[in-house]
């Protein structure tokens, strides 16, 4: 499953749980969400059908990173900049 942040429209605001039920109907598992910014995180195999929920702005797939990527990245950056 993917980790995802889905957004959701301002107007779809006032509608928020019944927005997040059509959203867990469809296989979202909502692991945080913020009812007055219209953000959840969760997990997902349905990323397509997410965004094509009523009220639904965005879904994003969330980056994952770990100690290996950041150490990798920074080497990159001090090579970058010697």
């Amino acid at each position: 499953m993917k980790q995802v942040t889905v957004t959701l429209k301002n107007d779809a605001l006032p509608q928020f749980e019944e927005v997040v039920s059509n959203l867990k109907e469809i296989g979202f598992e909502v692991t945080s969400s913020n009812p007055q910014t219209g953000v959840l995180e969760g997990n997902t195999d349905k990323m397509v059908a997410l965004r094509k929920v009523n009220g639904v702005k965005n879904v994003k797939k969330n980056k994952t990173i770990s100690a290996k990527n950041v150490k990798a990245e920074a080497k990159n950056e001090v090579e970058e900049t010697a």
